[in-house]
């Protein structure tokens, strides 16, 4: 079982990588509206 500290890292960690994959898809979606063809490099 986790500890207080443990479960609140825990949290922290996954909101970041919320955070992260959120910030991630607006570039793709910049980066598909202005180069088309990125993704085939």
């Amino acid at each position: 079982e986790l500890s207080q500290s443990e479960q609140q890292r825990l949290a922290q960690l996954a909101d970041e990588a919320k955070r992260m994959r959120e910030r991630i898809q607006a570039l793709e979606s910049i980066l598909d509206a202005e180069h088309p063809n990125w993704r085939d490099r």
